[in-house]
């Protein structure tokens, strides 16, 4: 999700109020009329809806053993990605989604396929339901529910975003769980969409379909945590391999994570998509009956931008920040490895908000030009590395992606623009500053490795995770140039560094050029970052990570012990030498920290 700094956040205030006050002038063509959209909390009870099972899946219908029309999600040299995923987790979906004069309805049927690869015997699978999260205005009902061809009995916690499915004798390690559920959702229109919401012509929603939790290790268990709807990103999903078929209305767009692969126009005045993906965290859906598109493509991948009306100048904006994002991304870092990446205007309540191949912006910043659009835009590009690709517990440890993901402005800046690093040196100082002014009124704890729900406020969260993340970053990155524990790097002093394949491959705006292995190397305090950021990119590539894998990857680059460092910033996490809470005297229980 794109932060709300100081930089952004007065700006997206007046934006909002401005809208709030101006309503909406669209026309609203091919719906019914829109429900007022200051209203934003929706009904109590959710309108009940019966569910029509008229287009049944069946694990045992579905031939798992063939991904061979799934290779066509990714760019070629990644094709075999798919391969590491066909015995992890699976879904096979058949669904529709109509639009009706009150509410949005999505009706589905999924097999999916379950391998226990924890390590121990499973005696029960747990399912999250994302739309059953309160203050999304929408509901979600689960029925017909088999566990490998035999009929079971679910049951729910948490307000019925946890659906638990009972393994009688329990689940082997490597033994296989192939399941099939009927399930329907009503989402009300008019609610502001958050995560989940219908509103101005267009409908969207992530994880539409009951999706399966993360087994945490015997000690955790499953991930059952209850979600709030004032929650900042909830997502936590190991990558899946997804095939959907879809019908929608046909005087719809739709934009989905993955590639379509077929499509069929009906005699019933509705369009059905074959949809496939690669291995991802999510799926995102949004269908809309006012959105254009434009495309174009780089390295691989093309970007589709989908846009509201009156959207078309700001979509080649932001088609230009996607393609410059990915670019630079991709070079830095390592390859994005799908085929496609969508970017959709929207009307939420953030900035913006990052899915597996699909990202949004709002439409309060999306403006032709701006530095925020374009802002915006590569922080939510770089959630496809940070989340997307290399996994963490958003809703529990925000630092690990949003940080890094806010970094990763400031690294575009530098890269995109050949001028002496005047819009990097802004940026990072005007974070620096404006996290000076909140500590300067601020004396609770500062420690960014935290649940987002110990933060106390929006704002707190806000400055301590995005703010304070480009600048954990900034001051990183001078720290590998500090004398003082480093080695192999004193001024023309070259580096010993056996692994070149950490190297930038390609030139950038500033020209960097690198000779070969057998050559000495003098490396920037920016190479060394962007190194040790590609070293862990792709040691966690679908993986989930921690702290203390991101601390591996720059004592790895830099022969640093960077423990008391991470730290000062951090505060304790798994894996940090014991050693630091007893030889350092910083403090990051107060607005006095050494960090910032």
């Amino acid at each position: 999700m794109k932060k709300y700094s100081f930089r952004v956040f007065l700006l997206l205030l007046m934006l909002w109020l401005v809208a709030c006050e101006n309503g909406n002038n669209e026309s609203n063509v091919n719906l019914p009329p829109l429900r007022n959209t200051d209203l934003p909390m929706p009904h109590v009870t959710p309108t009940f809806v019966p569910l029509r099972a008229d287009f049944s899946v069946r694990a045992e219908d579905v031939d798992w053993a063939n991904v061979d029309h799934m290779y066509a999600a990714m760019r070629p040299e990644y094709a075999s990605d798919v391969d590491q995923f066909v015995n992890t987790q699976r879904y096979y979906i058949r669904a529709k989604i109509e639009f009706l004069t009150e509410y949005a309805v999505i009706q589905g049927s999924q097999a999916v396929r379950y391998v226990n690869n924890t390590g121990v015997t499973l005696d029960e699978i747990v399912f999250r339901l994302t739309a059953n999260i309160e203050n999304l205005g929408s509901h979600q009902r689960v029925e017909n529910v088999y566990l490998n061809g035999q009929p079971v009995e679910p049951y729910y916690e948490a307000r019925n975003t946890v659906m638990v499915i009972p393994v009688e004798g329990g689940l082997a390690p490597g033994a296989i769980a192939d399941m099939s559920m009927d399930f329907i959702m009503v989402s009300e229109r008019g609610v502001l969409p958050g995560r989940i919401g219908f509103a101005s012509n267009q409908y969207q929603a992530v994880n539409w379909m009951p999706v399966l939790s993360v087994y945490d290790g015997p000690e955790e268990g499953w991930w059952r945590e209850r979600l709030h709807g004032v929650s900042w990103d909830p997502y936590y999903n190991h990558p899946s391999l997804w095939e959907i078929e879809l019908t929608y209305p046909a005087n719809a767009l739709m934009a989905i994570s993955g590639i379509t692969i077929e499509r069929t126009e009906n005699d019933d005045n509705t369009i059905t998509e074959r949809i496939v993906t690669g291995p991802m965290r999510d799926n995102f859906l949004m269908v809309s009956t006012n959105m254009g598109k434009i495309s174009d493509s780089v390295d691989g991948t093309q970007i589709n931008v989908y846009y509201m009306p009156q959207g078309e100048r700001g979509a080649a904006w932001v088609l230009e920040s996607a393609i410059r994002s990915l670019e630079i991304f991709n070079r830095l870092w390592g390859d994005y490895p799908y085929v496609e990446l969508d970017v959709a205007q929207t009307e939420t309540n953030a900035g913006g908000i990052e899915y597996s191949g699909i990202i949004l912006v709002d439409r309060n910043v999306w403006q032709a030009g701006s530095p925020s659009t374009e802002l915006v835009t590569a922080h939510e590009v770089a959630h496809q590395w940070w989340y997307g690709l290399v996994g963490n517990n958003q809703a529990k440890y925000p630092f690990l992606d949003e940080s890094l993901a806010s970094w990763s402005e400031a690294i575009y800046y530098r890269e995109a623009y050949d001028d002496n690093n005047e819009r990097f040196n802004n940026l990072v100082n005007g974070d620096r500053n404006a996290l000076a002014s909140f500590k300067f009124a601020f004396s609770g704890d500062t420690r960014m490795y935290r649940p987002s729900n110990e933060f106390g406020s929006s704002t707190a969260l806000a400055v301590l995770i995005y703010t304070q993340g480009t600048v954990f970053y900034a001051d990183l990155e001078k720290q590998l140039l500090t004398p003082a524990g480093r080695i192999g790097l004193n001024g023309n002093q070259p580096l010993s560094f056996p692994d070149t394949t950490l190297l930038p491959t390609r030139t950038t705006v500033v020209q960097r050029t690198y000779t070969n292995r057998q050559q000495q190397y003098d490396l920037s305090q920016a190479d060394l970052m962007n190194m040790a950021l590609s070293d862990y990119f792709h040691r966690m590539k679908y993986r989930m990570t921690s702290p203390v894998e991101i601390l591996r990857s720059f004592e790895k680059v830099t022969g640093q012990d960077l423990d008391a460092f991470f730290y000062s910033y951090l505060g304790e996490f798994p894996g940090m030498d014991p050693s630091v809470l007893t030889s350092t005297n910083t403090s990051v229980t107060s607005s006095s920290f050494v960090g910032g």
